[in-house]
């Protein structure tokens, strides 16, 4: 769809919404998703954390454009195959998803990954060059998009 131009919101069936979920979105970014971090401002993108509580999968809102349609092709390319050499592919998608983000975001050439939470900003400070317009990846908080874990415990 966002190939056609049109924004996308993809939820997990199990997620329980209680408002429109339209207006919990910032509208500055290109991708608007949730997290399991309870404490994402101190928590999101350590590299102590497990890679799939970064960004969970089961809310994400995408904001049509050819750059993000480049940005999930790559990403939908590089895990098509369900083996690799005869070793599988991981069978978590939100894993390996938050894996291909943080690998844009902080080991790429450029800064062409930034990552949104509130006031916050993450990205690739070390990069060589500076991307002319960057994918921005806003992290919705938890206590207003949350998951499971988080609104049933």
């Amino acid at each position: 769809l966002s190939r056609m131009g049109i924004n996308v919101l993809v939820v997990d069936s199990d997620l329980v919404v209680l408002g429109d979920p339209f207006q919990v979105l910032h509208g500055d970014s290109d991708l608007e998703v949730m997290t399991d971090h309870f404490f994402p401002d101190r928590h999101l993108w350590q590299y102590w954390a497990r890679p799939e509580e970064h960004i969970n999968t089961g809310f994400i809102f995408v904001r049509a454009s050819p750059r993000v349609e480049a940005f999930l092709t790559e990403f939908l390319e590089e895990h098509v195959e369900p083996s690799i050499d005869g070793i599988l592919r991981h069978w978590m998608d939100q894993q390996v998803f938050n894996k291909f983000v943080m690998r844009r975001m902080h080991h790429a050439e450029s800064d062409e990954v930034h990552g949104l939470y509130g006031q916050q900003l993450f990205r690739n400070f070390r990069a060589k060059s500076k991307a002319e317009r960057p994918i921005r990846i806003r992290i919705l908080d938890p206590v207003v998009v949350a998951h499971g874990m988080n609104y049933f415990w």
